[in-house]
């Protein structure tokens, strides 16, 4: 057989042209070497490295493109709480605003309907941006040692492509010296889990969720004048008591 120079056709011998694109074939390719041919085992070699790198492409190319598949699934988006459920909710946060306002020492337990019911309660500013993430519903979901928190929002590529896009962002909340902070556990786009030195140092979840949660400031500070928080997975336990 005599492969083309050109498209790399297995040609029978005796064709002078490559049966699939008319490159004439190298006919010296099948002289022996001592008659001036050119050496099979070299071609040989060659080939192999053409096909490897073709494979190494391939396996890229696929890589890529299940990393993009997994990025942009999405989960089952809990139902929206009710007026009735948010109105709860509400009175829930009051009774923890009075019980620092109080100063005496008491436990306070939110349910994860109670805190659903809270962040759907909070209104996302209309943005018309062309490139970024523009929230649409948010919910939380607390877990052992932390609380999930995830995002459902629309993905801008520059008014030429939208996308929906799910985001998740795993802390846990640490208290310490009158201020409320945020130890990341676990950051997802889609139903790919990102490592967490990845999600520390892109801080892309930090971003996104930092500016959902901005205009909470006075949430915060409320939160802040706790002594403990335990993170449970069918509740969340606040303990007060005055400094």
């Amino acid at each position: 057989m005599l492969l083309c120079p050109k498209c790399g056709y297995d040609n029978e011998l005796g064709r002078i042209f490559c049966h699939q694109c008319g490159q004439k074939l190298d006919l010296d390719a099948i002289k022996p070497p001592s008659r001036g041919g050119k050496s099979l085992k070299k071609k040989s070699y060659t080939t192999l490295w053409v096909w490897l790198w073709r494979l190494v492409a391939l396996a890229v190319v696929g890589a890529v493109g299940w990393v993009l598949y997994l990025i942009f699934q999405l989960p089952p988006v809990p139902a929206t709480p009710s007026d009735a459920e948010i109105r709860a909710a509400d009175k829930k946060w009051m009774a923890l605003e009075k019980l620092t306002m109080k100063r005496k020492p008491d436990v306070i337990e939110v349910t994860p309907a109670e805190l659903k019911a809270f962040l759907a309660g909070l209104q996302f500013e209309k943005k018309n941006i062309p490139w970024g993430i523009v929230p649409s519903q948010l919910w939380a979901d607390p877990q052992a040692g932390g609380v999930k928190v995830s995002i459902l929002g629309m993905m801008k590529f520059g008014g030429f492509f939208e996308r929906q896009i799910y985001l998740s962002y795993t802390v846990a909340p640490k208290l310490g010296d009158g201020k409320l902070a945020f130890e990341p556990l676990e950051g997802t786009v889609g139903s790919l889990k990102w490592p967490l030195p990845v999600v520390k140092g892109l801080g892309f979840h930090q971003q996104i969720f930092g500016q959902v949660f901005g205009r909470l400031k006075m949430e915060q500070t409320t939160l802040a004048e706790f002594n403990a928080i335990e993170l449970q997975k069918d509740r969340i336990v606040f303990q007060f008591q005055p400094r």
